[in-house]
């Protein structure tokens, strides 16, 4: 068995779509089956606060942002 994991850019076309752009999460778990390599699961979600049940996206997946849950916790 094999684990990725990782997240994607998403990126709109064209690039000014009111869609806009986000991060997604990405798992896909693999197993070897008749001597090949075949995904047999996979998860693809954006981040969200459990507190407030809202989307957290992910700006810059090279830093280390988090929701603020205080604050969820207190209102």
């Amino acid at each position: 068995m094999a684990i990725m994991h990782g997240v994607h850019h998403i990126l709109p076309t064209p690039a000014d779509d009111p869609s806009g752009q986000t991060w997604m999460r990405v798992t896909v778990a693999y197993r070897r089956i008749d001597g090949k390599w075949k995904s047999v699961h996979d998860h693809i979600s954006i981040p969200f606060n459990p507190m407030n049940n809202e989307a957290w996206f992910i700006r810059d997946p090279s830093t280390l942002d988090f929701p603020d849950y205080t604050v969820a916790a207190n209102s």
